[in-house]
């Protein structure tokens, strides 16, 4: 309460009490004293003390009515200031509350000026009040022109406004608000203010575009892994039987271009379907602890050769760097596939940059946005190309965008990359500038574990075949009968069975088997409980399992038991025939 509001307090408390006494007091010395006077004059003539004690009588009921007039004026003066002053701390309570909300809040006047903006207001937008005050919202909006805050001038006729508006900070950052501007007005509902509530939803925002993007990416998963399924199939067969023509063909050099053409175009019928689960994060991965540096420096010779003569190959590898763990071919394929986005974006030469780095990212760094605090290591491939405008980066990552003409790309180069690097754990950012190139950055965590060696890959011997008996359940006929031809070739026994009742029925009459080579997926029961179910008459059976579908990657998931292995569709039938010998010979699986 302030000092003005207690010294009105107490006048209003004493004065009623006093002026009627002051009052009372003066008007019966007045009246007595002029009586004594009087009395003194006329010798104490009685007439003259009836008009004093008359004089006394009215100046006694008018000192009390003149109190009780009083005292009511006092009480509602009393009662006036409460209510002002009650007023004055609900305003208080009102400013101080709207400075300190979370919300931002702009008032504006009629014309749309800004009069009033908290600090939250300032902090979302990044300029300080002086700025703000006297001008427009439209300072918010972006170069382009997309709206800002500035909608009131369409409230005129509007009660309440409510939506979801784009605006710019003063350092340029783009940001989304929940928006509620209501229009204020006087007694003669006259509009005298704009008063607009902004709440920053760009976070909030974000997260609904990677919910959107996981659910996007999850459909093309399943997509993805019912095609692989069927098409592995069939690519199993094709290439299978291509290879078994090869074989009868050999004397026939024209022949032999024909079929090579046909494996030629199953191997990239298999490459795309890889790429599609890579992009759907799907794909089968052999994780190890991989030196990077030695990595790049075994691929530089094949990156050379896909950038070609009129470009420049810079390759920056410190020894210091640390391994990480992730599979090798799939990292291989992310530095072929940045490569070669990089050639293409410099159809008139260039420089391609790989720089590798450890770095750390804070709590406090900027990319601790993007991905968790932690040690990393950084794979940059930086190209002096065209570049991208913005929207243009946005879709970088989207399956099947490309901005080549048709014919000349499957827009799943990039998409590809980002899903082999987000299944390794890792993150890739991408920044680019029209004119002057773009730079793909990959984060992928530092490993700490042992570093597995990458031998060289020699031309391996024919495969060796065997006399054992070999109980093989595929229910995909096409696969069935070349598995079946492919190891009877080699020499072995083949019970042939299209599920696994039949193939239940073939062991009963079997003395003992010594490979199981079963789908995974199988009409009525699936591949691994039939194993389990035969192993009760036959301990020592060894088990491969074939499948085409990315889900049954049972090797990545740690339930291949010693005397198992996993053979992914499609392959070849000097593939199996390898996987069938190292088994029966009992060398580890892998």
């Amino acid at each position: 309460m302030s000092a003005g509001s207690s010294q009105n307090d107490r006048r209003s408390d004493l004065r009623p009490g006093r002026i009627a006494l002051a009052y009372c007091l003066f008007s019966l010395v007045w009246i007595f004293g002029s009586g004594y006077v009087v009395s003194a004059l006329t010798s104490g003539a009685t007439s003259t003390w009836i008009e004093v004690g008359k004089g006394a009588g009215f100046v006694l009921v008018t000192a009390g009515g003149l109190y009780i007039v009083l005292a009511r004026r006092a009480r509602s003066i009393r009662i006036a200031e409460k209510a002002r002053e009650a007023a004055d701390e609900e305003r208080i309570r009102l400013a101080t509350a709207v400075e300190q909300a979370a919300e931002a809040i702009v008032i504006t006047d009629p014309a749309g000026l800004m009069v009033y903006v908290n600090p939250a207001f300032q902090h979302i937008s990044g300029y300080e009040r002086s700025e703000l005050l006297g001008r427009s919202p439209n300072m918010l909006s972006g170069a382009d022109g997309r709206p800002a805050i500035s909608v009131w001038p369409s409230l005129i006729d509007a009660e309440v406004w409510r939506g979801t508006l784009l605006n710019v900070a003063k350092d340029g950052t783009e940001y989304e608000v929940d928006t509620v501007i209501s229009p204020i007005r006087n007694a003669a509902d006259e509009i005298v203010c704009y008063v607009g509530v902004e709440r920053d939803v760009s976070h909030e925002r974000a997260l609904e575009r990677e919910l959107v993007e996981a659910g996007r990416m999850e459909a093309v998963g399943q997509l993805a892994g019912g095609i692989a399924h069927d098409f592995n199939n069939l690519l199993t067969a094709i290439a299978g039987y291509a290879g078994l023509l090869r074989e009868e063909v050999a004397e026939n050099p024209s022949a032999i271009a024909d079929v090579d053409e046909i494996l030629r175009a199953s191997n990239s019928a298999a490459g795309l379907v890889r790429q599609l689960l890579a992009l759907a994060r799907r794909q089968v991965l052999d994780p190890s602890g991989i030196a990077l540096d030695d990595l790049v420096e075994q691929l530089q010779p094949m990156l050379r050769g896909l950038l070609g003569p009129r470009m420049e190959l810079e390759v920056h590898c410190p020894e210091s760097v640390d391994p990480v763990f992730a599979d090798a071919g799939q990292i291989e394929q992310v530095l072929i596939n940045l490569t070669v986005n990089a050639r293409d974006a410099m159809p008139r030469g260039g420089k391609l940059t790989i720089s590798l780095a450890n770095v750390e990212i804070g709590p406090e760094d900027e990319r601790a946005t993007l991905m968790k605090p932690g040690h990393y290591v950084l794979i940059a491939a930086s190209d002096t190309g065209i570049g991208m405008d913005e929207a243009t980066r946005a879709r970088a990552f989207e399956p099947f965008f490309t901005t080549k003409g048709p014919g000349q790309g499957t827009g799943l180069g990039l998409a590809t990359t980002y899903g082999i690097v987000t299944q390794s754990g890792g993150y890739l950012v991408a920044e680019s500038e029209v004119g002057v190139g773009s730079t793909f950055s990959i984060y992928l965590p530092r490993h700490s574990g042992p570093v597995s060696a990458r031998p060289l890959e020699a031309k391996p011997d024919p495969a060796p075949g065997g006399s054992e008996t070999i109980l093989l359940v595929e229910d995909e006929p096409p696969v069935r009968v070349l598995v079946a031809q492919a190891l009877e070739r080699l020499g072995y026994r083949v019970l042939v069975c299209a599920d696994a009742a039949a193939a239940l029925t073939h062991a009963e009459s079997e003395g003992s088997l010594p490979l199981l080579v079963t789908d995974i997926r199988l009409p009525g029961q699936d591949g691994p409980s039939l194993a389990a179910q035969l192993r009760v008459r036959n301990n020592g059976m060894r088990v491969l399992y074939v499948s085409g579908y990315a889900g049954d990657a049972m090797a990545n998931s740690g339930l291949l038991g010693p005397d198992e292995a996993f053979l992914a569709k499609p392959f070849s039938a000097d593939e199996l025939a390898r996987r069938v010998r190292t088994l029966l010979d009992g060398e580890p699986a892998r």
